[in-house]
């Protein structure tokens, strides 16, 4: 995402805000990440390709933590949804600094988030 880093409950609620569609349910005896990492070593000589097999969390579709924030980013990035609307005041005044944008000391959020989002265009991730 190009307008901040997202932490995990962000990610969640960026989704849940555009009433997206994700995967939460955990496959049936499945216990571990089965995720395909490619592993190299310095020189990219040796290039193996290795199962996650990290503990699998209650509720976040078959993956561990990390691979399930993995999966959401994705997500995402595929549908185009935009964060801004869970964005704080300390995220809009970033973007208004990033944007060449002029603060008004005072603004309320909800105003500043409609500037946001009709001066700085989302970029699609392509």
């Amino acid at each position: 995402m190009s307008r901040f880093r997202l932490c995990q409950l962000s990610v969640f609620f960026i989704i849940k805000d555009n009433e997206e569609e994700f995967r939460t349910e955990n496959p049936e005896d499945m216990t571990t990440c089965k995720v395909l990492i490619t592993n190299a070593n310095d020189d990219n000589a040796n290039i193996t390709d290795l199962i996650c097999n990290k503990e699998i969390e209650e509720n976040q579709g078959g993956y561990c933590h990390d691979h399930y924030i993995e999966y959401l980013v994705l997500l995402i990035n595929e549908k185009n949804l935009d964060p801004v609307n869970i964005f704080e005041e300390n995220h809009c005044m970033a973007e208004f600094a990033r944007n060449d944008l002029e603060f008004v000391e005072g603004t309320p959020l909800e105003n500043m988030i409609a500037e946001i989002k009709e001066k700085v265009p989302l970029h699609k991730m392509t």
